[in-house]
């Protein structure tokens, strides 16, 4: 059974990617259905699954991954409830104020909006809202309506925040009032095929958070473009962190909010441009680099002084390779990826650069959201050299936008290992402990990454670049002391 035609077809039909790491639950889903049809070839089901857009669903349903909790990125609600809904009371014209969970998976995220703003504004609020949750997945949407969880689900929420909006059923059942439950609406809706009423400017708020990562690069795009579209004038959208800097793609305009990046609308759409900004009150001025901090970095180690002598006696020119690597790291900065994977073809694999080289193709790849790419790319680098330390960071990030927390963090103290000066794993370390609750443990890594930056300020890596970071090193420091303040 050749199973990426399989993976081709959910791809076309509902724009989700499934990578061949999961061809082995693709495969396990597929047989499934078989058996539940009774059929034995694999070719005839497929040709049902072209003539039968019910079934495509049902198999659509088997391999979608829709695993949530309450309060996912608590920050998140802390803005848009206490920042960003003043600001949609005051502005809002005649009718209700329009929330959208897009990927909604089984209602955690719209409850824990409505749970929000019921705290902070009292139930009152809810005649002044309307909350709209969908996603693709049919059995999450009836999930969602049932508005029944487990304890699982409530993972990092307090009790008695958890009892004062569930009614405990059983010890493991908990089902959501009936107050909240009756304002939201849940649809099955597939976002690549999003209606009109979706896209016409109806929305004051949108949370479309670990969802993209299950598109390929043109579909993240398009459907990125159509929840823009959704959004009314002084709009607010909000992604997971891992995802927000993907999608600087210049439709909104990015802000900061609290230590919180979203994408807001504004009144007069932002002009197009090639390289990526943000909006805030107070823009702090990027200090500049000197020229040393801006060529590609020397390498330490025996292994590469090896590779400069190979380089060297194979009659490969060192200097045009160094050039090369800058030239491509200037291109990615532009975004210009194309361009920039032309300019490390260039680079001889004998070159010093060369495995930093390799991770940057990674970067780019990844940043496309092509994750499997880039993983095996940073694999084979780690096959060649255990110790080049971007190939460990971008697999790191690879698991953080896969959800993988664990993994995400095993890889990142993978690379505070290998560099302990290496400021971007500590800020991502305590961006995840901090999410997890761990306080104490994200506080200290804060407080590494500003004393990291606060003596040396200069990207001398080029972690900007690899993790498609649009905003200045001085921010990274004042983000940091905040959150060590707010703890």
């Amino acid at each position: 059974m050749d199973i990426s035609l399989f993976a081709d077809l959910i791809k076309n039909s509902s724009g989700l990617t499934v990578s061949e790491s999961k061809f082995g639950h693709l495969t396990s889903a597929v047989k499934a259905r078989m058996d539940h049809h009774g059929l034995t070839s694999h070719n005839q089901y497929l040709m049902t699954l072209r003539n039968d857009r019910e079934e495509a669903k049902h198999l659509i349903d088997l391999v979608t991954i829709n695993e949530s909790y309450f309060f996912r990125e608590v920050a998140h609600f802390n803005v848009a409830v206490n920042r960003v809904f003043p600001g949609l009371r005051s502005g809002a014209t005649a009718g209700r104020i329009q929330l959208l969970s897009a990927g909604c998976a089984g209602g955690e995220e719209p409850y824990s909006l409505l749970i929000a703003l019921v705290e902070r504004y009292g139930y009152a609020v809810l005649e002044r809202v309307t909350v709209t949750g969908i996603d693709i997945d049919r059995r999450t949407i009836q999930k969602a309506r049932e508005g029944a969880y487990t304890r699982h689900s409530f993972r990092g929420v307090e009790e008695a925040l958890r009892d004062k909006y569930f009614v405990r059923e059983s010890e493991n059942r908990f089902s959501v009032v009936v107050d909240l439950r009756n304002q939201v609406e849940f649809v099955e809706v597939n976002l690549l095929e999003l209606p009109e009423c979706y896209t016409n400017a109806r929305f004051d708020l949108i949370f479309y958070r670990n969802v993209s990562i299950y598109f390929d690069p043109d579909v993240q795009r398009m459907v990125f473009r159509k929840l823009a579209e959704g959004l009314r004038d002084g709009g607010h959208l909000f992604m997971s962190s891992a995802e927000t800097m993907l999608h600087d793609l210049g439709y909104l305009e990015l802000a900061k909010i609290d230590d919180v990046f979203c994408f807001r609308k504004t009144v007069t759409p932002a002009p197009s441009r090639r390289g990526p900004r943000y909006a805030t009150p107070e823009r702090q001025p990027v200090r500049r680099r000197s020229q040393a901090a801006t060529q590609p970095p020397s390498l330490s180690g025996d292994h590469n002084n090896a590779a400069v002598v190979a380089c060297r006696l194979a009659g490969d020119d060192l200097e045009s390779g160094e050039r090369a690597y800058g030239d491509a790291v200037e291109k990615v900065k532009r975004r210009e990826y194309e361009a920039a994977l032309t300019s490390l073809e260039s680079l001889p694999q004998t070159h010093p650069f060369a495995a930093r080289a390799r991770c940057l193709a990674a970067g780019i790849a990844i940043n496309r959201g092509r994750l499997d790419d880039g993983r095996a790319i940073c694999e084979a680098v780690i096959a060649d050299d255990p110790w080049v330390l971007e190939s460990h960071l971008l697999l790191a990030l690879v698991s953080r936008l896969e959800g993988d927390v664990v993994e995400a963090v095993k890889k990142f103290r993978s690379a505070v290992y290998i560099d302990q000066a290496c400021w971007i794993a500590h800020y991502y370390l305590g961006e995840m402990y901090e999410e997890q609750g761990d306080v104490t443990a994200a506080r200290r890594e804060y407080a590494i990454v500003v004393k990291l930056l606060e003596k040396d300020n200069g990207d001398n890596r080029n972690y900007a670049v690899l993790f498609a970071l649009s905003f200045p090193l001085q921010e990274v420091m004042q983000m940091c002391r905040r959150r060590i303040a707010a703890m």
